[in-house]
This record gives C-alpha cells, structure tokens and sequence, in this order.
C-alpha cells in the first residue's frame, strides 16, 4: 500500500507522504526507511521522476490557471462521447498526453483501458492498440503509465531538489511515431511574475 501511494503521488497534482504523524499503533508507518532499502529506492526512483517531470507538470499547472482545465482528467473529459470512458473511474490523464492506472489491486493485477489510438508505455516503449482492455501484473516498484503516440513530454535534468536551479537544459522526450506537440510553459523560475 505503501508503494502505490508514493507511485500514484509522483502522478498526481501534489505529491505528499503525508509522513509527519507516524502512528505505529494504527499500522500508519509513512516513512520510506520503515521499508527498508526497498522503500527508500522506491521513493528515490518516483520523486526523482516527479522532478524531472516539472516542466510537463508545471506547463500543465500554467495551463490550469488560464483555462480552468484540471491537471488530472477523467478519461470522460477527454473523450466525452466514449462510453468506457464513464466506467473508468481509475484511470486519468495527467495532462494530455500521459494516461495513468494506479495498481489498485495487492496482487498487482491491474486491468486497464486505453482509449483509441496507438500509446506506448512510458517507461518501458512498449506500444499498444487503442481502444483495448487488458490486464498486467505490475510488480511492487512498477505503475502503469502510457502516452500516446507521438506525444511530446518535457523534462529536466535529476536534482536534489525542485528549485536546485533554474532550468537551464530541457530534454525532449518523443515517444513514438505520430504527430504531437507540446506548449511550453517557462517564467523567470524565483518570483511570481509570470
């Protein structure tokens, strides 16, 4: 349980451990070194990931301040005349290119919908149909995240922390073949103008 919240936080619009009020006698043990070095690889591996993602999420945040489009979107905002995308409550777009399933499941099984087009999954590459339902098992430091074809997915280089330095090299990921684009959305990095 513990791995899927860190996996599902590093997809989420805030990510908290919420691991300030340990409380072993309710079996609420949050910190990552409770699990040993597997926990602390596992946190290591997803916030690293949430860091490098900052330039997708922090366009996508921009753009919810401008257009009132949440970060998080049920697959029914994004297709709306698609009725799986209505018995899909799980799964979401983070942003618009990156479709995420959180493992629900302790035995790792997730059973997953992809709506039509061609995604690959973002870790891995592997590429699958659209418009296709299909289970796989997701071992414990694993999570299903795919994108689509073509998408367009900024990120930074590892740090330490969000705020290390100002962006100064931008990596470009494109996943696929397929036509994709991506609005970039930068400001000075410190103040609050914008």
């Amino acid at each position: 349980l513990y791995a899927r919240w860190i996996e599902f936080g590093a997809f989420s619009a805030i990510l908290r451990m919420h691991s300030a009020h340990e409380n072993p006698r309710e079996g609420n043990l949050r910190m990552p070194w409770v699990y040993g070095r597997q926990g602390i690889e596992l946190m290591r591996k997803y916030f690293a990931l949430r860091l490098q993602l900052i330039p997708y999420l922090y366009s996508y945040a921009w753009q919810a301040h401008e257009q009132s489009v949440p970060l998080l979107r049920p697959l029914y905002l994004q297709y709306p005349d698609l009725e799986e995308a209505y018995r899909r409550p799980h799964e979401y777009f983070l942003g618009e290119s990156m479709l995420v399933v959180p493992v629900l499941d302790p035995s790792g099984n997730q059973s997953i919908y992809l709506p039509p087009g061609a995604w690959l999954d973002f870790f891995s590459g592997k590429r699958y149909p659209g418009d296709n339902t299909f289970t796989e098992h997701y071992a414990v430091d694993e999570t299903p995240v795919f994108v689509r074809a073509g998408a367009v997915i900024p990120e930074q280089p590892v740090s330490d922390y969000s705020d290390a330095h100002p962006l100064q090299r931008l990596i470009v990921n494109v996943f696929g073949a397929g036509s994709g684009s991506f609005d970039l959305y930068e400001d000075d990095g410190v103040s609050f103008a914008y």
